[in-house]
C-alpha cells in the first residue's frame, strides 16, 4: 500500500489500471484517496487527474462527489475526496433485482446530478454504474470519476479525434466511438445513462457482446431489445424513456436533464398513486438551451457526390475527391460525414491535417492519419491484431524500417525491423514510393475499404504531394478513397501542379467546390436551433447573410456572439430584436470577432493561449508548463476560461483549437517580435530535452520553431547547434525521400554558418553544402545542383572530400539523358583519383585487359569469393564511379563498356571485393 504523509490508510477499495482507491483517516475524519496507479504517470494520466480536480471544484453540488484537495506526491498527484460511505450502483444491485419505485427514485437522483453537471457546461463522458455511488443507509447518491469530463465546446472541425477510444466500451455513446460525424457533447451522458438504467432495470446490458468491434457496431447500428421483453412489469412509458435515452442520433435523445427528470417524476407520482403509469408523450418539458444542431445544412448535393464516390471506392474503385472553398465553409464537416458509412462497412477513416506552422515537416498530416489507424488496430482483439501484424509484415517484407522511420508507432505492432541498406537518392525515392503504397494496400480491400482525408493541403510539403500522386495513380490499389481539401484562396502552385499531374497521367479527380449557404439553409438552421417556424426566423436569416456571407463557421460565431450579448434571449421561447442586432456594431469580420472575444479573456489565459497558438493547432499541457515554467495544474487553470468560451477542446492529454481561425486569431494577437520570441522559447525548451533517441518528428519540430524564432538566436554556440540540428533534420527528411524539405532545412543551416565558414568551420560547412547539392539534385533542381557542385569542388581541400560530388555529378547527368557528359565527368573524376580511362575506345582496346584478367583468374575462379573486402576510401570511390559509368557507357559508347568492366575486375583482383 502507498504511504501518504498525514493519512492513515484504512483499506484499499479498488485497484484499476490508472488509479488505486483507498479509504484513509486524517484528524478523526475519513477520506477517499485516488492515487495514480503508476510511479511515473504519463502526460495523459496527469491531465486526467488535473481535469477531474478542476471539474469537481467547479461543480460544487450535493449530488457530486466533493474534492477536498489535491496533493503532490513525488512524481504524481493524489486526489483527496469526501467519504460519504457510498458504494457503487454496480455493487449495491449486483445480487438483487431493483423494484420499480426504487428504480425511479435512483433515476431521478442521477438526472439531478446530470442537471448539476450540465448546468456548469460540463459533460461527464464516462457515466456507468461503477461511477454512481449510493449510501445504502441514507439513500444519498453522488456521481464520481470525472477524469474524462470535458467542457461543452461548440462544434469543432470534427476531424481532430485522436483515434483513442475514451470511456468504457459497453456504456459509450455512438458519437464517442469516433465513427460518427458528431462531436460527443453533453448528450453523450444521456446515452450512457440509458445503458446504465437499462442494465439496472433488466439486469442485462443492451449489447452484451464481448468483441470490441461488435460492441461498437451495436452502439452505431443495432436497436436493443425493448425492456418490456426482458422484464414484464416495466410499463410502456418507462420503456419509451429508456429507448429515447438510447437513441443513436443525439438530436433524438433528451436534450436536457430537466426534461428527463420531469418525465421520471411524473412516472413516480403516477406509480405511487395507483401502482401503474398511463402512457404519455415523453420529452415535452425540455429546458431551452442554446445549441446549434450538429448537422449539415444546405449540403445535400455535395454530400451525395461524396457518398457516391465512397460507394464506388467500396465496390473496388480508386477515387480522389478534392473539396475546396474558403476557410470556415465546412470542408471538414462535409468529409467527416463518411465516418458512419465507412464504419458500417467495417472500413477505416483516416484523418490528417496539415498545419501552417508545420509545413516543412515531411508527411506531417499523413503521419497523424496513420497514427490514428495504428492506435485503432492496437485496441482490437489479440487474434485480429495478429492477423494485421502478419499482413503488414508480408507487405513490407524487409523494408519495414522505412515506414517505422515515418510512423514510429508501427513498431508497437511489428516489433524491431531490420536496417535499411543505403542506396542512391533515385533508388531511395522509388523504394519508398513502392513500400508506402504496399503499406496502404494492406488496409484497403473488399472487407474493409479505406478512406484517407488530408485536410488543408495548401500547407502540405512537397513529399506529401508526391506521395498523394503515387498512391492515387497506383493501379493495384483498390477499395480506396482519397480526399483532400484546401482553401481556394491560399492554395500553393505546387498543390495545383500535383493535381494537374495526376490528371495528365490518367488519374481522375472529382471536385466539390463548397459555396456559401443560401438563405433557405440558414432559415432551416435557425428554425431548428430556436424551435421557430421559417417565417419567424426570416429576418434573422437575412441579417446572417448580410453579416456572414453565408459562411457556416462565421454564422455560428455570429449567433454565439448574439447570445452572449443577450441580443438573443429566452422569454418562454427564444426571441430577438432585429433593430438592436442591426445597431449592435458587431463586426462581420470573423477574425476581429474572434480577436475581440479572446482579448476579453484574463491575461494569464491569453498568455497561455497565444503560446499554444505558437506551437500549432494542438498542444500539450506539459509543453506549456515547461515553456512557461509553471506547474501543469496552473496552466490548466489558466486555460479553463478559454475552454469555457469554446475556443479549445480536450483530446486526451492534448488541447486542440476548435478551428484554424481561432488559432489564427490568437496568434494574430502577438506582435512579430513576440512571435519570434515565443518560437525561440519553444524551440529552446524542446532542445533542452533532446537526446540521441529523439525521433525525427521532434527534430523537425525543434528546427522549425528555432527557424521561426531565428531573429532571437545571436549566440555563436546556439547558431552552431542550429546548423547541426538542421543537418540532422535534413538527413531524416532525405531518408524518407522528402528531398525538398531537406533543401529547406539545409538552406537554414547555410544561413546560420559562421562568417568565412570554409576557413573557420571547414568540415561542417563541407557537409552542409555537399548535402544541399545532393538534395537539390534529388529534387531534380539540376541547375542549382550544378552550381553547388562547382562551389564544393572549388573549396574542398582533398580529393576524398570531392568524391561525393564526383558521384553526384555522374548520377545527375544520367536521368537528364546527358550520357556522354556523364561518361566524361566520370573520366575526369577518376583521373583525379589516379585511374586513367581512355577517351576513345575501339573494338580491340579491351583486349590486353581481357588477356590479363584471364591469366590472373586462371583455373581458380572459386577463389574469388575468398578475396578480402575493399576498405581504402579512394579505391571504393573509384569502384563506385566505375559502376555508375557502366550503364551510360553501355548505351552511349559500347566500345568503352568492356574497358570499364575490365577495370572493375582488375581492381577487384588487386584490391579486393567492393563491400556493395
Amino acid at each position: 500500500m502507498h504511504k501518504i504523509p498525514g493519512f492513515e490508510i484504512l483499506e484499499k477499495i479498488k485497484e484499476g489500471s490508472t488509479a488505486v482507491i483507498y479509504r484513509a483517516r486524517k484528524n478523526d475524519a475519513t477520506y477517499i484517496l485516488k492515487v495514480m496507479a503508476t510511479e511515473y504517470p504519463s502526460q495523459y494520466e496527469l491531465a486526467r487527474f488535473l481535469n477531474e480536480y478542476e471539474t469537481l471544484r467547479q461543480i460544487q453540488s450535493d449530488v457530486i462527489i466533493r474534492a477536498e484537495e489535491i496533493l503532490e506526491n513525488e512524481n504524481s498527484i493524489i486526489l483527496v475526496l469526501e467519504d460519504f460511505q457510498g458504494r457503487s450502483l454496480k455493487e449495491v444491485y449486483a445480487h438483487r433485482s431493483i423494484e420499480i419505485s426504487e428504480f425511479l427514485k435512483v433515476a431521478i437522483s442521477i438526472s439531478l446530478a446530470l442537471e448539476a453537471i450540465h448546468s456548469r457546461g460540463i459533460s461527464h463522458r464516462d457515466l456507468k454504474p461503477q461511477n454512481i455511488l449510493i449510501n445504502p443507509n441514507t439513500g444519498q447518491l453522488k456521481v464520481t470519476d470525472f477524469g474524462l469530463s470535458s467542457l461543452q465546446a461548440p462544434e469543432t472541425d470534427n476531424g481532430h479525434k485522436s483515434g483513442i477510444l475514451e470511456g468504457t466500451l459497453p456504456y459509450i455513446s455512438p458519437e464517442q466511438t469516433g465513427r460518427m460525424n458528431r462531436e460527443a457533447d453533453y448528450r453523450t451522458d444521456f446515452y450512457s445513462l440509458g445503458v446504465t438504467l437499462y442494465e439496472l432495470l433488466t439486469g442485462l446490458l443492451p449489447f452484451p457482446a464481448e468483441d470490441p468491434l461488435e460492441i461498437i457496431h451495436s452502439h452505431l447500428a443495432i436497436v436493443p431489445p425493448n425492456p418490456r421483453s426482458i422484464r414484464a412489469d416495466v410499463f410502456p412509458v418507462l420503456s419509451k424513456i429508456l429507448m429515447k435515452l438510447l437513441a443513436k442520433i443525439p438530436d433524438q435523445r433528451y436534450q436536457s436533464a430537466v426534461g428527463l427528470r420531469a418525465d421520471l417524476e411524473r412516472c413516480l407520482a403516477e406509480f405511487e398513486a395507483g401502482g401503474s403509469v398511463p402512457d404519455f408523450a415523453v420529452g415535452m418539458h425540455e429546458a431551452n438551451t442554446f445549441r446549434i444542431p450538429q448537422r449539415l445544412y444546405g449540403r445535400e448535393e455535395e454530400l451525395q457526390d461524396l457518398l457516391h464516390a465512397f460507394h464506388r471506392a467500396s465496390e473496388g474503385a480508386r477515387e480522389l475527391v478534392v473539396v475546396n472553398g474558403p476557410s470556415g465553409i465546412g470542408k471538414t464537416a462535409l468529409v467527416s460525414e463518411l465516418r458512419e458509412p465507412l464504419s458500417r462497412k467495417d472500413g477505416y477513416f483516416l484523418w490528417g491535417k496539415f498545419e501552417e506552422l508545420k509545413r516543412d515537416i515531411p508527411y506531417s498530416a499523413i503521419i497523424v492519419a496513420f497514427r490514428g489507424l495504428i492506435r485503432s488496430l492496437l485496441s482490437e482483439s489479440h487474434d485480429r491484431l495478429s492477423r494485421w501484424r502478419k499482413s503488414i509484415q508480408t507487405a513490407l517484407d524487409q523494408n519495414g524500417q522505412l515506414i517505422v522511420n515515418v510512423i514510429p508507432e508501427l513498431e508497437l505492432i511489428l516489433g524491431k525491423q531490420p536496417p535499411i541498406p543505403e542506396v542512391s537518392p533515385a533508388e531511395a525515392q522509388n523504394r519508398f514510393s513502392y513500400t508506402i503504397q504496399e503499406f496502404v494496400r494492406v488496409f484497403a480491400d473488399e472487407t474493409h475499404p479505406l478512406a484517407i482525408f488530408l485536410d488543408d493541403i495548401q500547407w502540405a510539403d512537397r513529399a506529401s504531394l508526391n506521395l498523394l500522386e503515387w498512391i492515387t495513380l497506383n493501379p493495384d490499389l483498390t477499395h480506396f478513397l482519397a480526399i483532400v481539401s484546401y482553401r481556394d484562396k491560399s492554395v500553393s502552385p505546387f498543390v495545383l501542379e500535383c493535381l494537374d499531374s495526376i490528371v495528365s497521367r490518367g488519374g481522375t479527380i472529382r471536385e466539390i467546390a463548397l459555396k456559401p449557404l443560401e438563405q433557405s439553409a440558414l432559415r432551416e438552421l435557425l428554425s431548428e436551433t430556436f424551435s421557430r417556424d421559417d417565417a419567424m426566423v426570416q429576418s434573422l436569416a437575412l441579417q446572417l447573410v448580410k453579416r456572414t456571407g453565408g459562411n457556416p463557421f462565421f454564422v455560428r460565431e455570429f449567433l454565439r456572439t448574439l447570445q452572449e450579448r443577450s441580443l438573443i434571449y429566452i422569454q418562454n421561447e427564444w426571441k430577438w430584436d432585429m433593430d438592436l442586432i442591426e445597431r449592435s456594431g458587431i463586426t462581420e469580420n470573423v477574425a476581429e470577432l474572434l480577436t475581440g472575444r479572446i482579448d476579453h479573456l484574463p491575461d494569464p489565459t491569453i498568455e497561455s493561449l497565444t503560446l499554444g497558438a505558437t506551437i500549432g493547432n494542438r498542444f500539450s499541457l506539459d509543453e506549456l508548463s515547461e515553456v512557461q515554467e509553471i506547474p501543469a495544474r496552473q496552466i490548466f487553470a489558466n486555460l479553463k476560461p478559454a475552454l469555457d468560451e469554446g475556443f479549445l477542446t480536450v483530446d486526451g492529454s492534448t488541447l486542440v483549437f476548435v478551428h484554424d481561425r481561432v488559432r489564427e486569431a490568437a496568434y494574430e494577437l502577438l506582435s512579430p517580435a513576440d512571435r519570434d520570441r515565443l518560437h525561440y522559447r519553444i524551440g529552446a525548451t524542446r532542445l533542452a530535452n533532446l537526446t540521441e533517441a529523439t525521433d525525427d518528428e521532434t527534430i523537425f519540430g525543434i528546427v522549425n520553431q528555432l527557424g521561426a524564432g531565428k531573429s532571437c538566436i545571436l549566440d555563436s554556440g546556439e547558431r552552431a547547434q542550429l546548423v547541426a540540428l538542421a543537418l540532422r533534420a535534413a538527413q531524416a527528411a532525405r531518408s524518407a525521400a522528402a528531398f525538398r524539405s531537406a533543401v529547406d532545412y539545409l538552406n537554414l543551416a547555410v544561413e546560420f554558418l559562421p562568417e568565412d565558414p570554409w576557413n573557420t568551420n571547414y568540415h561542417q560547412t563541407l557537409m552542409v553544402y555537399t548535402d544541399l547539392a545532393e538534395s537539390q539534385y534529388s529534387s531534380t533542381n539540376f541547375e542549382e545542383a550544378q552550381r553547388l557542385f562547382a562551389l564544393v569542388l572549388s573549396r574542398a581541400r582533398t580529393v576524398l572530400d570531392k568524391v561525393r560530388i564526383f558521384q553526384m555529378q555522374v548520377e545527375s547527368l544520367v536521368p537528364q539523358n546527358r550520357l556522354a557528359e556523364a561518361i566524361e565527368s566520370a573520366r575526369s573524376s577518376l583521373k583525379q583519383l589516379g585511374l586513367a580511362i581512355p577517351a576513345r575506345a575501339g573494338k580491340f582496346t579491351a583486349l590486353p585487359g581481357l588477356l590479363w584478367v584471364k591469366r590472373k583468374i586462371g583455373k581458380n575462379i572459386e577463389e574469388l569469393a575468398q578475396l578480402p573486402e575493399m576498405t581504402d576510401p579512394q579505391d571504393l570511390a573509384k569502384m563506385h564511379l566505375l559502376m555508375q559509368t557502366i550503364a551510360p557507357a553501355f548505351i552511349a559508347n559500347p566500345n568503352l563498356f568492356p574497358v570499364l568492366l575490365l577495370k572493375m575486375v582488375n581492381m577487384t583482383l588487386q584490391k579486393g571485393l567492393c563491400p556493395e
